[in-house]
């Protein structure tokens, strides 16, 4: 909360009893037109209070700033109360916040204390990680690292689907037809391979499904054969996994997936039967939620057998018994909605006040995605396709480029990343060769081509001096408007963690990217005097933090060099 905005509140509040200064704070917004103003109050929200039109509560606010030297004009305008900062004094206290660590401590102080356990990404590891499995990686990553910047500490889950009848068809299929060699090569796409193999067959003979389901009893039932593969599945599939993860930068406190639940189902089933929320329907065993516009929670089929509720039911209660958390998020595709709503409410009625805690964050889908290989949509040749094309731009640009390789890598998979963050998570998102590989416009490249440009001033300029700043020289429209913008960051992350929307960051970046680059525009630092070097290349480090911070929450990696 900048200076200004609280001086607005506070004034506001000590000269009109029937105000309140927290809701005063809520309401202070940035003008439509910025032309009018540094921040807008809209007089209409006290016209119930104050019985009066928003211009005549305009007019008589504007009594409060007259000769108040933190505003250089204060007007209004239809109702909207527009505020034009002092420069000098908002530079100075920005400036000064960004330098002496006290901006920081903002934002950490949010979720001070606070734990949260976030479950995301999750793939079933029978089958390729896939472009599907981005939406939650990416959107999971970034909601944790908005959270932990945020002061909360955060406990990453990956929720792995590692159980079930696939794993019984998946043990007959490789103890038939495996090839110890070629798994280990790509050990997933090996899996789903064979897994297709056994499909194509069942249609034609039946019986195997009856094959697929005796293994799977078999592993249920702890074989010693059945428990050897599921373990070389499960370790190599991991392993697998963990490449893609690393090529996201991204890593999990823990892997609990669906198999190291199966005991606690059984305490599940137990739980609800003694419990007068659980009644039998049909041989099953469900908690009833009719009064609440839903299907019944299936806990147990009529044949015994447990299912992804029950699941999920022993991995809500483990993960609270294990982590105490103040706030737990699932990060799904939308129409997991139900499902989740069901188990979040049957554990409220199974008597866990802490269920309400509880929230599913969902999202649309990718559409549009192809490579030049045809619709193969796993993730590591999308990721590999983005390289190889960023790799072109370079090798025709900037050939002399050291470690070409690595640079193509990062620009490759952060602008997959951010055209996937850089909009709605609620809505399908479009995928565009093309536009997402753009250096110019809202682009992961486009944000590290600015940072790179940058980097590569504070480089050129080496060190200065931002102990003794004159403040004078960043009252220019165009250092004016990248302190504005670095001073809306608390109020953007308090947002993108209100909402779990990693957009909101996205949008944010972009506009620090224009902010800057009209700066680049329009003035220099190199070759200044003294005094404007230092005010100048300070007001560029703070800005590269802030990038940085920004980056690191949607996953978008720093390049140095382009």
């Amino acid at each position: 909360m900048s200076l200004f905005e609280e001086r607005i509140a506070e004034k506001l509040s000590q000269s009109f009893e029937q105000l309140n200064y927290e809701e005063i704070l809520s309401f202070i917004e940035n003008p439509k037109n910025p032309d009018f103003g540094d921040k807008s109050l809209p007089c209409f929200r006290f016209s119930k209070s104050m019985k009066k039109s928003p211009v005549q509560i305009g007019d008589l606010f504007i009594e409060t700033f007259k000769d108040d030297n933190f505003f250089n004009e204060v007007t209004n305008v239809n109702g909207f109360l527009n505020f034009k900062f002092n420069r000098e004094i908002f530079v100075k206290d920005i400036m000064v916040k960004l330098s002496n660590g006290e901006f920081y401590k903002e934002l950490k102080d949010l979720g001070k204390g606070k734990v949260l356990a976030i479950d995301f990404s999750s793939p079933n590891i029978a089958k390729e990680f896939h472009i599907g499995h981005l939406r939650s990686t990416a959107i999971g990553n970034a909601i944790s690292n908005a959270y932990e910047l945020g002061g909360w500490s955060v406990k990453r889950i990956n929720h792995l689907g590692d159980w079930g009848t696939q794993f019984g068809k998946l043990i007959y299929a490789y103890i038939e037809w495996g090839d110890e060699e070629e798994f280990k090569k790509q050990p997933i796409r090996y899996l789903q391979s064979i897994y297709v193999k056994f499909h194509k067959l069942a249609e034609e003979d039946p019986s195997l499904e009856d094959k697929g389901r005796e293994w799977f009893k078999k592993l249920e039932e702890g074989d010693k054969k059945a428990k050897e593969l599921w373990e070389l599945f499960r370790f190599h599939a991991l392993e697998s996994l963990k490449k893609s993860y690393d090529r996201l930068n991204i890593s999990f406190d823990h892997y609990w997936g669906e198999a190291f639940y199966e005991e606690d189902c059984k305490k599940v089933i137990e739980i609800v039967e003694n419990s007068d929320a659980g009644s039998v329907s049909n041989g099953a065993l469900i908690v009833n939620l009719e009064k609440y516009d839903m299907p019944p929670c299936l806990i147990r089929k009529s044949d015994g057998t447990s299912i992804y509720a029950t699941r999920d039911l022993a991995a809500a209660i483990h993960r609270y018994e294990s982590l105490k958390f103040d706030k737990f998020i699932y990060v799904t595709e939308m129409k997991q909605n139900l499902h989740f709503r069901q188990v979040i409410k049957s554990l409220e009625l199974l008597g866990y006040e802490w269920a309400n805690s509880m929230e599913h964050v969902f999202f649309g889908s990718i559409k549009g995605i192809s490579t030049r290989k045809g619709n193969v949509k796993y993730l590591d040749d999308v990721f590999d396709e983005a390289k190889e094309r960023a790799l072109s731009v370079i090798n025709e640009k900037n050939p002399n480029l050291e470690d070409k390789e690595s640079i193509a890598e990062s620009i490759g998979v952060g602008a997959v990343v951010f055209q996937d963050l850089s909009k709605s998570r609620v809505k399908d998102s479009e995928f565009n060769w093309e536009r997402i590989l753009a250096f110019d416009g809202e682009t992961g490249p486009y944000i590290q081509y600015t940072f790179v440009r940058i980097h590569n001033i504070l480089e050129k300029v080496g060190e200065f001096d931002y102990s003794n700043l004159d403040y004078s020289v960043l009252t220019d429209d165009s250092s004016f408007k990248i302190l504005t913008e670095i001073g809306r960051f608390n109020k953007v992350l308090e947002n993108c963690i209100r909402e779990n929307e990693p957009s909101v960051i996205a949008t944010y970046i972009i506009s620090l990217s224009k902010a800057f680059n009209k700066f680049y525009l329009n003035n220099r630092v190199l070759g200044e005097e003294k005094k404007v070097v230092d005010a100048r290349a300070t007001l560029l480090l703070k800005l590269k933090e802030i990038m940085s911070s920004c980056m690191k929450i949607i996953g978008v990696p720093e390049v140095y060099k382009m």
